[in-house]
């Protein structure tokens, strides 16, 4: 009997060692994955404003805050950027009205810009991208606001901003839709 309790022990040590080493393991593993994440570098956060310039798109609604990432995608920004200052979208509509994006601008009334990734900047909710046609270096004037996430854009459209505030008023633009005015200036 007396051989049957030790040997229960030893299974029963055996056990708790090898228990005790899965759990060990994935305490290690879990602590390297936290600081890989906390030591890699971040893109700047959506709502960073810090340097840039923010566009104001004014509708009847009210008004669509947008930060131009024009330290990520200068070429790309500072495109946009003009047309904003210069108060191109006033009275344009949104010709396009999904239940994933809305978009504006007119066809090829600029020379077109070189298609202009960074791979920090992705598609999700509240980006602002260039519109093109399929050749990926004729991006003009047009321009689309994201409604939800659409990561199968990432690496194919140049996001040149996020919307800071005016979500809900994204989220209800009708087709056809005019732009009262558009500025560019200062981010508060």
């Amino acid at each position: 009997m007396a051989k049957l309790d030790k040997r229960a022990e030893v299974r029963r040590r055996k056990k708790l060692r090898q228990y005790s080493f899965v759990a060990g393991t994935l305490a290690v593993v879990a602590l390297v994955l936290a600081a890989a994440w906390a030591f890699s570098p971040q893109p700047p956060g959506p709502l960073s404003t810090t340097g840039r310039q923010c566009a104001t798109i004014v509708m009847p609604q009210g008004e669509i805050k947008l930060v131009i990432y024009s330290d990520l995608v200068p070429t790309t920004a500072a495109r946009f950027s003009g047309l904003f200052q210069g108060g191109y979208y006033n009275g344009l509509s949104w010709h396009r009205v999904e239940d994933w994006v809305i978009q504006t601008g007119q066809g090829a009334s600029r020379d077109p810009i070189n298609l202009e990734i960074n791979p920090t900047v992705k598609h999700v909710r509240g980006s602002v991208g260039a519109a093109r046609t399929t050749d990926p270096n004729s991006a003009t004037t047009q321009f689309y606001i994201l409604k939800n996430d659409a990561s199968h854009l990432d690496g194919q459209y140049a996001v040149f901003g996020t919307v800071l505030s005016g979500m809900t008023i994204v989220d209800n633009i009708a087709i056809n839709e005019v732009i009262t005015r558009s500025t560019l200036g200062p981010c508060p």
